[in-house]
């Protein structure tokens, strides 16, 4: 039987392991990524985009953090009394932060034109299962994302959360709450989060989707995950 993740925590967690897991915590289609750029369509017709990068804590203070990314790139990233923090998945502040501590932070670009970090994610793990995300894709239905990585090689992933409505021998068919319809395939090396594969899923359950674009302009699904 499937395991029920609850939604908020796998909704953050998900998106950072789509944007920015590091490459021991997430093997696969995130080793060696470095940087990921998202923009998230929402069920009430609105839209966010956040950038995403990792690295290591090199200095904090009291305007933001910076971080030492594998690829040998430093990025300051600002934060305010809005961004959320966690660290060891757990509820923290900005004043929890340390240097040398492995981060990864999304940014947004505020009310005055800066960016500013929407949520910041530090320590081991950087996502507890069990525990709720900061939110930043309630209400979301469906994400274009870009990762570039270690080698300045990228590639782009779709996220999509519906209900499944058809399982067949090779596809999944979800509709999202904004009523558009999705079709993936699978294969041996697409990861599975709250099941233990496609045999576990039913229609009607719930589903969030990492897929890429094959050459002939199908969904392969990279990642499936169960929701509660």
């Amino acid at each position: 039987m499937a395991r029920k993740w609850s939604f908020a925590a796998l909704a953050g967690a998900l998106a950072a392991a789509l944007l920015a897991a590091p490459a021991s915590a997430a093997p696969g289609i995130l080793a060696g990524a470095v940087h990921g750029e998202g923009t998230w369509s929402y069920v009430d017709g609105s839209s966010r985009t956040f950038v995403a990068d990792f690295g290591r804590i090199t200095l904090a203070d009291g305007d933001g953090i910076n971080l030492f990314r594998a690829d040998q790139v430093l990025v300051r990233v600002a934060h305010d009394d809005d961004t959320c923090v966690r660290l060891h998945g757990l509820p923290a502040t900005t004043e929890d932060l340390r240097v040398g501590m492995r981060a990864v932070t999304f940014s947004e670009e505020g009310d005055g034109g800066a960016p500013a970090a929407a949520a910041i994610r530090a320590g081991r793990p950087l996502v507890r299962w069990d525990r709720p995300g900061c939110g930043l894709l309630r209400g979301a239905v469906h994400g274009d994302t870009s990762v570039t990585y270690v080698d300045g090689a990228k590639r782009e992933f779709d996220w999509d959360r519906g209900r499944i409505i058809e399982i067949t021998d090779s596809t999944i068919t979800t509709v999202r709450r904004d009523g558009a319809w999705v079709t993936v395939s699978w294969d041996e090396d697409t990861r599975h989060r709250g099941h233990q594969g496609i045999e576990d899923l039913e229609v009607g359950d719930r589903i969030q989707v990492v897929s890429e674009e094959m050459g002939d302009g199908s969904l392969l699904a990279r990642v499936i995950a169960y929701l509660a």
